[in-house]
């Protein structure tokens, strides 16, 4: 099983993104990570978004390929989770991960589900 870790970044100094500890993170757990977005342009636009991260999937070369926002975090702790989820849904389309706000370091909660995790044989 091959992960890609699909992610975007423009200017990642300039907008102060933790974009090298992201790619460090993405490493760890990742086979391969693809980066799209360097050409954004200085008007935002929501259609460029949607654009970008297909751009990510196609390059993507994994049997899953995971979007990730340049300030998306996997803790080491869950990278066993992670594979034994992937191995145990194998045969669905997406998995969908909790995005947790982290407040202090013991006081966080869970705000949503995001679906992130795409089968690339399934789609």
């Amino acid at each position: 099983m091959k992960i890609t870790v699909a992610t975007t970044y423009t200017n990642p100094e300039e907008r102060r993104d933790p974009w090298k500890e992201a790619l460090s993170c993405y490493e760890d757990f990742a086979d391969e990570i693809v980066v799209t977005g360097s050409d954004w342009p200085q008007n935002f636009s929501w259609e460029l978004i949607g654009e970008t991260f297909n751009k990510g999937f196609k390059e993507a070369s994994g049997d899953w390929v995971m979007r990730m926002d340049i300030d998306y975090f996997l803790h080491q702790k869950d990278k066993n989770k992670l594979y034994k989820t992937l191995e145990k849904y194998k045969d669905y389309p997406v998995i969908s991960l909790p995005q947790y706000q982290i407040f202090t370091p013991d006081r966080y909660q869970i705000k949503t589900r995001l679906c992130l995790i795409f089968n690339k044989k399934k789609i």
